[in-house]
């Protein structure tokens, strides 16, 4: 049973970094670029108040989800977990 926590507690650390890369991945690849290349009503998308704050509280729930995996990953490096 102790193998199989220590191979999910990586497993899972391993997911949580992909999701991250993917996460980022897709903002920069869909959502930024497309805000930046989009025209509506004579200005681009990503030019609209709303817009910009969205793309901010996504970039700041990416940042947090890194943070949190980093802070997993030390974790279990200094034997906490």
């Amino acid at each position: 049973m102790a193998f199989t926590y220590d191979w999910f507690r990586y497993e899972r650390l391993m997911i949580a970094a992909r999701c991250c890369g993917a996460a980022a991945a897709a903002d920069r690849r869909g959502h930024t670029s497309f805000a930046r290349q989009r025209p509506m009503s004579g200005e681009m998308l990503g030019d609209k108040q709303a817009v910009q704050f969205m793309l901010a509280d996504s970039l700041t729930e990416l940042w947090a989800a890194r943070l949190m995996t980093y802070r997993t990953a030390e974790a279990i490096d200094a034997g906490e977990t």
